[in-house]
Protein backbone atom coordinates (compact mmCIF):
# COMPACT_ATOMS: atom_id res chain seq x y z
CA UNK A 1 0.00 0.00 0.00
CA UNK A 2 1.46 3.57 -0.96
CA UNK A 3 -0.36 5.98 0.58
CA UNK A 4 0.39 10.12 0.35
CA UNK A 5 -1.16 12.81 2.18
CA UNK A 6 -1.30 16.24 3.37
CA UNK A 7 -2.45 17.28 6.78
CA UNK A 8 -2.87 20.99 7.99
CA UNK A 9 -1.28 22.45 4.67
CA UNK A 10 1.87 20.12 5.24
CA UNK A 11 3.08 17.43 2.78
CA UNK A 12 3.30 14.25 4.73
CA UNK A 13 6.17 11.46 3.72
CA UNK A 14 5.35 8.48 1.56
CA UNK A 15 4.69 5.28 3.65
CA UNK A 16 5.54 2.09 1.64
CA UNK A 17 4.36 -1.39 3.13
CA UNK A 18 4.55 -4.47 1.54
CA UNK A 19 1.52 -6.64 0.77
CA UNK A 20 2.29 -9.94 0.65
CA UNK A 21 1.04 -11.91 -2.76
CA UNK A 22 -1.54 -14.01 -1.27
CA UNK A 23 -3.31 -11.10 0.22
CA UNK A 24 -6.82 -11.91 -1.38
CA UNK A 25 -8.16 -7.81 -0.56
CA UNK A 26 -5.66 -6.57 -3.20
CA UNK A 27 -4.38 -9.49 -5.25
CA UNK A 28 -5.70 -12.68 -6.74
CA UNK A 29 -3.07 -15.02 -7.36
CA UNK A 30 -0.26 -12.72 -7.27
CA UNK A 31 -1.76 -9.96 -9.94
CA UNK A 32 -3.59 -7.23 -9.00
CA UNK A 33 -7.29 -7.75 -9.14
CA UNK A 34 -7.68 -4.56 -11.71
CA UNK A 35 -4.70 -5.23 -13.66
CA UNK A 36 -3.18 -8.65 -15.09
CA UNK A 37 0.32 -7.74 -13.44
CA UNK A 38 2.15 -7.89 -9.88
CA UNK A 39 1.23 -4.56 -8.13
CA UNK A 40 4.77 -3.24 -6.65
CA UNK A 41 6.96 -0.72 -5.36
CA UNK A 42 8.93 1.03 -8.34
CA UNK A 43 9.97 4.33 -6.62
CA UNK A 44 9.21 6.40 -3.96
CA UNK A 45 10.22 10.17 -4.48
CA UNK A 46 11.68 11.89 -1.19
CA UNK A 47 12.11 16.04 -1.41
CA UNK A 48 14.70 18.09 0.50
CA UNK A 49 17.09 21.41 0.54
CA UNK A 50 19.84 19.89 0.27
CA UNK A 51 20.07 16.80 -2.09
CA UNK A 52 24.08 16.66 -1.32
CA UNK A 53 23.60 15.99 2.60
CA UNK A 54 20.44 13.55 1.94
CA UNK A 55 22.82 11.49 -0.57
CA UNK A 56 25.52 11.35 1.41
CA UNK A 57 23.09 9.52 4.15
CA UNK A 58 21.44 7.38 1.83
CA UNK A 59 24.72 6.33 0.04
CA UNK A 60 27.15 6.64 2.85
CA UNK A 61 25.05 5.63 6.05
CA UNK A 62 22.65 3.44 4.69
CA UNK A 63 24.90 2.03 2.07
CA UNK A 64 22.29 2.39 -1.19
CA UNK A 65 23.96 2.32 -4.32
CA UNK A 66 24.07 4.73 -6.66
CA UNK A 67 22.34 4.65 -9.99
CA UNK A 68 22.30 8.18 -11.56
CA UNK A 69 23.32 11.89 -10.00
CA UNK A 70 22.41 15.21 -11.39
CA UNK A 71 22.60 18.55 -9.59
CA UNK A 72 18.84 18.41 -9.36
CA UNK A 73 18.69 14.90 -7.50
CA UNK A 74 19.88 11.60 -7.28
CA UNK A 75 18.61 8.17 -7.66
CA UNK A 76 19.50 5.41 -5.45
CA UNK A 77 18.62 1.34 -5.95
CA UNK A 78 16.88 -0.14 -2.77
CA UNK A 79 17.30 -3.74 -4.01
CA UNK A 80 15.04 -2.95 -7.26
CA UNK A 81 13.03 -0.32 -5.88
CA UNK A 82 14.73 3.13 -6.71
CA UNK A 83 14.67 5.98 -3.92
CA UNK A 84 14.21 9.28 -5.65
CA UNK A 85 16.39 12.20 -3.74
CA UNK A 86 14.98 15.45 -5.06
CA UNK A 87 15.77 18.84 -4.85
CA UNK A 88 12.33 20.61 -3.23
CA UNK A 89 10.78 23.61 -4.76
CA UNK A 90 10.68 27.55 -2.70
CA UNK A 91 7.14 27.12 -2.05
CA UNK A 92 6.65 23.62 -0.92
CA UNK A 93 6.24 22.77 2.48
CA UNK A 94 9.08 21.06 4.94
CA UNK A 95 8.73 17.82 5.95
CA UNK A 96 7.12 17.70 10.06
CA UNK A 97 9.57 17.01 12.50
CA UNK A 98 6.00 15.61 14.27
CA UNK A 99 5.11 13.05 11.03
CA UNK A 100 4.32 9.50 11.93
CA UNK A 101 4.68 8.88 8.01
CA UNK A 102 7.53 5.91 7.61
CA UNK A 103 9.65 4.32 4.65
CA UNK A 104 11.07 1.22 6.13
CA UNK A 105 13.72 -0.95 4.84
CA UNK A 106 14.05 -4.41 5.67
CA UNK A 107 17.31 -5.53 7.45
CA UNK A 108 18.03 -9.23 8.69
CA UNK A 109 17.52 -9.97 11.99
CA UNK A 110 21.00 -10.60 13.06
CA UNK A 111 22.18 -7.61 11.18
CA UNK A 112 20.40 -5.15 13.89
CA UNK A 113 23.33 -4.65 16.44
CA UNK A 114 25.73 -4.18 13.34
CA UNK A 115 23.30 -1.20 11.80
CA UNK A 116 22.71 0.30 15.40
CA UNK A 117 26.53 0.80 15.40
CA UNK A 118 26.53 2.04 11.64
CA UNK A 119 23.91 4.62 12.33
CA UNK A 120 25.97 5.76 15.66
CA UNK A 121 29.48 5.59 13.41
CA UNK A 122 27.27 8.13 10.99
CA UNK A 123 25.78 10.64 13.97
CA UNK A 124 22.24 9.17 13.28
CA UNK A 125 20.30 9.67 16.50
CA UNK A 126 17.80 6.11 17.11
CA UNK A 127 13.85 7.85 17.69
CA UNK A 128 12.03 4.81 18.71
CA UNK A 129 12.62 1.45 18.90
CA UNK A 130 9.96 -1.96 18.86
CA UNK A 131 10.76 -5.63 19.02
CA UNK A 132 11.32 -5.83 15.23
CA UNK A 133 12.46 -1.73 14.11
CA UNK A 134 14.69 0.72 14.91
CA UNK A 135 13.23 4.38 13.58
CA UNK A 136 15.15 7.38 12.79
CA UNK A 137 15.49 10.70 10.69
CA UNK A 138 17.22 11.36 7.43
CA UNK A 139 18.89 14.52 7.71
CA UNK A 140 15.45 16.14 5.89
CA UNK A 141 13.45 14.79 8.67
CA UNK A 142 12.18 11.76 6.76
CA UNK A 143 11.43 8.97 9.51
CA UNK A 144 12.80 6.09 8.22
CA UNK A 145 12.99 2.77 9.76
CA UNK A 146 15.08 -0.84 9.53
CA UNK A 147 13.33 -3.29 10.07
CA UNK A 148 13.26 -7.40 11.07
CA UNK A 149 9.46 -8.14 10.95
CA UNK A 150 8.07 -10.98 11.12
CA UNK A 151 11.65 -12.59 11.44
Amino acid sequence: VVEAREHDGRAEPVEAVAVSSNDDSRCVHGRNRYHGFPMRLHHLALRTDNVPKLLSFYAGVLGLRVIQHTERGAWLDADGVIIMLEAREANEPLVSSESMGLVAFTIGRTEELSWRRRLAEGGVAIESETEFTIYFRDPAGHRIGLSHYPH
